[in-house]
């Protein structure tokens, strides 16, 4: 799993068995064994994908910062590369969109309430939906996507200022 996570981030595009087992340094016996298909390993990947153990730093911190983490953690890395070259895929099955919903949208909803509980402790306004971290996130991915780089944290940063910041401060009006 560790080959094919690694294979996706650095290729920015699905792989074949054949790739992974060179990857990996293993016989294709010894994947199928454990997968029987390709299908089942990628099912395996994308559970392990997403926001995990993100690290908010000693102290009480920000939602500005704390959105910004998430938002990184998203969008940056290994795991976060793996995971965008997997999204044009995410249309041919429907089991993989099941373990994509399962995994990686839950983590990054698990990440969002964390940042809004911690917002909450230090008296922060209260946002009463993460769709706007959200929308940023999932347009960060497809940019990544579309160019074949991540963004950097600077552009990170400026879509949190110029559009989730505003929208979650914006007056709610009934409908």
């Amino acid at each position: 799993m560790t080959a094919t996570v690694q294979l996706l981030a650095e290729r920015g595009r699905m792989v074949t068995m054949d790739e992974i087992t060179v990857a990996a340094g293993v016989g294709k016996a010894s994947i199928y064994r454990r997968w029987h298909t390709s299908d089942a390993l990628l099912l395996d990947v994308v559970a392990t994908l997403g926001v995990q153990g993100l690290d908010h730093g000693p102290g009480a911190g920000d939602l500005r910062g704390d959105l910004v983490r998430v938002a990184i953690a998203a969008t940056t890395g290994t795991a976060a590369a793996a995971e965008i070259a997997l999204l044009p895929e995410l249309g041919r099955s429907h089991l993989l969109q099941q373990a994509y919903r399962r995994g990686p949208s839950v983590r990054l909803a698990e990440a969002l309430l964390h940042c809004q509980l911690r917002g909450d402790r230090r008296g922060e306004m209260t946002w009463p939906s993460p769709a706007p971290v959200v929308a940023v996130v999932r347009m960060l991915q497809h940019g990544a996507l579309l160019e074949r780089r991540e963004p950097t944290a600077a552009a990170v940063e400026d879509l949190v200022d110029e559009i989730v910041l505003p929208a979650l401060r914006a007056p709610r009006t009934a409908a």
